[in-house]
């Protein structure tokens, strides 16, 4: 509930607001490893799961909503800069910790692509005394890596969705559970970043558009209790993510 909360806009001096913050902060964040994770039962006991885009969503939101100062969410930045894969498929997994080889569904046989794209949504966020030499390097490669799916798209497959199903980036949500089209390219332009794959991802973007020059949520969570958007129809909420993001590249008119 928190991330939908950070993209409406929500912040710490609402007292409800504070208390799920300050809930997941005691809560979600997992001391002995330094990073937001979550901890489920297996046949073996309990199993901490570290989750790439779990941690970097948690960093932009609560970034966002005035925490960045807690050690909690730095120390889960810092995990992400230490840690986070760019590999396309062609590194052998180690078994070593933070990795579980193969095993593993986000750390295993291919990088996560949500890892790489929340935590460059997070930089968006982060104050400047979070970019030590390791954060730009991190942010150069997560930028080259997304870059290289042109956005949206497989690297091995041009013509196919970097993803199917419910993270399909070409279709746009509402609210966000992971990034779409709209959210990966204002990322990047918000961190100062023009590239020709961006401007066409802009440009597939606004041929989404209906006849009235507004967008519709090509998909939504489920039911949820509040006024996001409903499947198929006209949203208000990614009407305004997509001028926020043609703003940000200078097309909106």
């Amino acid at each position: 509930m928190e991330a939908p909360l950070a993209q409406a806009g929500a912040y710490s001096d609402n007292p409800q607001v504070k208390g799920l913050c300050e809930h997941i902060l005691e809560h979600a964040y997992m001391e002995k490893h330094g990073t937001f994770a979550v901890s489920f039962e297996t046949r073996r006991g309990l199993n901490d799961a570290m989750i790439p885009c779990f941690m970097g969503n948690m960093v932009w939101s609560l970034c966002a909503m005035g925490y960045a100062g807690r050690p909690e969410v730095r120390s889960s930045f810092w995990f992400l800069v230490k840690n986070q894969r760019f590999d396309d498929g062609d590194w052998r997994t180690p078994n070593a910790y933070p990795y579980r080889g193969r095993r593993d569904r986000c750390w295993g046989a291919h990088t996560c692509y949500w890892g790489v794209t929340q935590l460059l949504k997070a930089m968006t966020v982060v104050p400047d005394d979070y970019w030590t030499d390791e954060a730009l390097e991190a942010k150069r490669r997560a930028v080259e890596f997304v870059l290289l799916h042109r956005l949206i798209w497989s690297s091995h497959n041009p013509d196919r969705p970097i993803s199917t199903g419910a993270s399909n980036p070409t279709r746009l949500k509402a609210p966000l559970t992971s990034d779409d089209a709209v959210e990966i390219a204002s990322s990047l332009l918000s961190l100062g970043i023009r590239h020709e794959a961006i401007d066409k991802t802009v440009e597939y973007i606004i041929a989404k558009a209906d006849v009235n020059g507004r967008w519709q949520a090509d998909r939504t969570p489920g039911p949820i209790d509040a006024p996001f958007a409903r499947k198929g129809r006209e949203s208000k909420w990614v009407t305004y993510r997509v001028m926020r993001m043609l703003k940000l590249a200078g097309r909106l008119r």
